[in-house]
């Protein structure tokens, strides 16, 4: 069934999209958006309304826009830069309290996260739950990898690493 939504983005874009929805599970919505034909992941909060047609949603998101102000992108391609050129990090196979724990020790001591694997990558640091898919490709990629919440911390007091 075609849907008519307006949508906040994570960037406070107020937008109208025309959507089927995929899936939904939890807070999120895994959407075909039939104008950029492309499959997309709407946080089901951030739906702000529901439209008979396009032209009405787009005439709402013109007025809710008003009401928010736009963060700016800082992005390069499809990835969001670091212009600071800091060192890069990323988790995975924690769990969401570990991660958040993590991401805040990382971010005080001036490093840069990152939510996938990348060629400026600088280091994988792996839960007990870590996939094979970002393994593999972190492996393809030369990336070096720490396990658990110890390996992290260790690397942050000595700036070594331990396969």
């Amino acid at each position: 069934m075609i849907k008519y939504v307006v949508y906040l983005n994570r960037f406070n874009e107020v937008k109208p999209y025309k959507i089927e929805i995929i899936f939904e599970i939890g807070e999120d919505a895994d959407v075909r958006d039939l104008i950029e034909n492309k499959n997309k992941t709407f946080k089901r909060s951030n739906i702000l309304s529901i439209h008979k047609n396009f032209e009405d949603a787009e005439k709402e998101a013109v007025e809710v826009q008003k009401s928010y102000k736009i963060k700016p992108r800082f992005k390069t391609n499809k990835r969001f830069a670091n212009p600071e050129d800091k060192l890069e990090v990323c988790f995975t196979g924690f769990s969401k309290k570990d991660k958040e724990e993590l991401i805040s020790i990382a971010k005080k001591n001036n490093l840069f996260v990152r939510t996938e694997v990348t060629k400026k990558l600088s280091l994988l640091i792996c839960g007990d739950n870590a996939g094979p898919s970002k393994l593999i490709k972190a492996s393809k990629m030369n990336v070096p990898k720490v396990y658990g919440q110890e390996g992290f911390k260790e690397f942050i007091e000595t700036g070594e690493y331990r396969d």
